[in-house]
């Protein structure tokens, strides 16, 4: 098993778990110490609240495309090391889709 598949496996299923958890068992009230907590988020209630279960969908839908895509077998035949950060160029792309993705409807919350 290469590297990248190793990777991604990983965090794909810590996305899916974190997810799952965050859906179930999301933070009621505004903090400092659990879920999504940015400057948009924590503005009242109602944006956090939103924020909550939009960060969990797409946390699940994530770890699931990158858990699949391990399990399916795709790979890469390159240098370990490549492999490692082929992986988390992919891993750091999904991140920042999904800042943008909850930042951009927080912003029509908002308004």
């Amino acid at each position: 098993m290469s590297s990248f598949t190793i990777v991604l496996l990983i965090c794909g299923l810590v996305f899916f778990v974190t997810g799952v958890i965050t859906h179930f068992f999301p933070p009621k009230k505004i903090n400092w110490y659990y879920g999504y907590r940015t400057r948009a988020s924590m503005k009242n209630q109602e944006v956090w609240d939103k924020a909550q279960f939009l960060t969990s969908r797409w946390s699940f839908i994530l770890g699931a495309v990158y858990t699949l895509i391990a399990l399916t077998g795709f790979s890469f035949e390159v240098h370990e090391v490549a492999g490692s950060l082929l992986a988390m160029v992919v891993l750091a792309i999904g991140v920042v889709a999904l800042f943008m993705k909850v930042e951009g409807a927080l912003k029509k919350t908002v308004k």
